[in-house]
């Protein structure tokens, strides 16, 4: 689940726009619509409320800033570590808005607290281009970080693509392979603290997972410090554009940096992303033997390409290929480089000032109604 991105112009929000998974939310001012994506853009929805609630999720935007300037919240963060936070801190560097938040603050208050960087940055073999080794080098430098780059073993990652395919929704192979080299990384160095780059407002899970820090007013939690968690989408973007760290795909509109095949990303941004870099021939080899295995009898050769099916297991592939093939036959309502321009609108254009500032304690009351009505909405699922 994607949070909703500000569509903003000449320094207004305008509207807001997410995927989820292959499904568009567009919301221009008042007006808020549905549509379904494909390789060609956003068409009107053939289905039911009831064929996509399976797929769909409220999501929870922090509207506006948590905090009016990147120096009040480093006040904020300096003033809560303070004689808690000193040691090494092995931090994540992806190349991505939030790991690049999290690494430009951490950076700030290394110059105040007892405190000493190691970034690292994990790179999966087949499943991502070495460019985005090139991104957390130039990341690392600029904030003068020492950067060590690993990737699992090619072997193993061979060996799991050959066996189970290309990693699916519910069968992610590929975070324990680099969470195993992550662990191993930080052993090696001897960091004391891991620095995680996660946001309450970006998904359910998160939220849910995070609220406990939230409510004690935390940072850290036994060996992790997250030092973004609170912060709104406007306030880590403000944050890296000030820095002049911004990824090349964020100025193409793609809403995040991830592995070029991970099973979380919608068609737009597969169909969007390049594959530059790639070994497509190898990749095709691997989705084939996935295909002929588990989804020859959901769907030709031909459409499981198209819709990319390998992302979901095969009972849920069927039934979000029905809904994708009846939806391509209905009107195109956005074209392709359209939603690229509403995607890329917060990294380009001038941001609002100002924007409703919603503080740390505004933010645990929204968590908190939102937790209350997700409880509602699954009770009555359930019943």
């Amino acid at each position: 689940m994607m949070e909703r991105y500000p569509i903003v112009n000449s320094g207004e929000i305008k509207g807001y726009i997410r995927t989820f998974p292959d499904f568009l939310e567009l919301i221009i001012g008042p007006v808020g619509r549905l549509l379904s994506l494909s390789p060609r853009g956003a068409h009107k929805l053939k289905a039911s409320p009831a064929e996509i609630r399976a797929w769909y999720e409220p999501s929870f935007n922090i509207p506006g800033y948590t905090c009016p300037s990147v120096e009040d919240y480093l006040d904020l963060l300096y003033r809560s570590l303070k004689g808690k936070l000193e040691g090494k801190v092995l931090v994540d560097m992806s190349g991505g808005k939030d790991s690049t938040a999290s690494a430009i603050l951490l950076s700030k208050l290394a110059e105040k607290l007892p405190i000493s960087l190691v970034g690292v940055h994990i790179h999966m073999p087949y499943l991502e281009p070495e460019a985005n080794i090139d991104s957390a080098e130039k990341i690392a430098e600029k904030l003068g970080i020492r950067l060590i780059v690993t990737e699992p073993p090619r072997s193993k990652m061979r060996y799991y693509l050959e066996r189970l395919g290309l990693p699916s929704r519910g069968r992610r192979w590929c975070t324990y392979l680099k969470t195993r080299a992550l662990r191993e990384v930080k052993k090696r160095v001897k960091a004391k603290y891991e620095a995680k780059g996660d946001r309450i407002a970006e998904a359910g899970k998160r939220l849910r997972k995070l609220h406990f820090m939230l409510k004690n007013r935390l940072f850290t939690q036994g060996t992790v410090i997250n030092v973004v968690y609170p912060l709104s989408l406007l306030d880590i973007v403000r944050l890296v554009r000030s820095e002049k760290l911004i990824h090349e795909l964020y100025v193409a509109g793609m809403p995040r940096v991830s592995c070029t095949y991970c099973p979380y990303k919608s068609l737009y941004e597969l169909y969007a992303e390049p594959t530059r870099g790639l070994d497509t021939a190898y990749i095709e080899h691997v989705l084939n033997r996935q295909y002929h295995k588990y989804y020859s009898p959901i769907a030709r050769w031909e459409e499981f390409q198209k819709y990319h099916l390998w992302r979901f297991d095969p009972s849920a592939s069927k039934l979000l290929h029905a809904i994708l093939s009846a939806s391509a036959s209905q009107p195109l309502k956005v074209k392709f480089q359209e939603i690229a321009e509403t995607m890329k609108s917060i990294w380009t254009e001038k941001l609002p000032k100002n924007y409703f500032m919603c503080n740390i304690n505004c933010i645990e009351k929204l968590v908190e109604e939102k937790i209350k009505t997700w409880e509602y909405v699954k009770v009555k699922k359930d019943n």
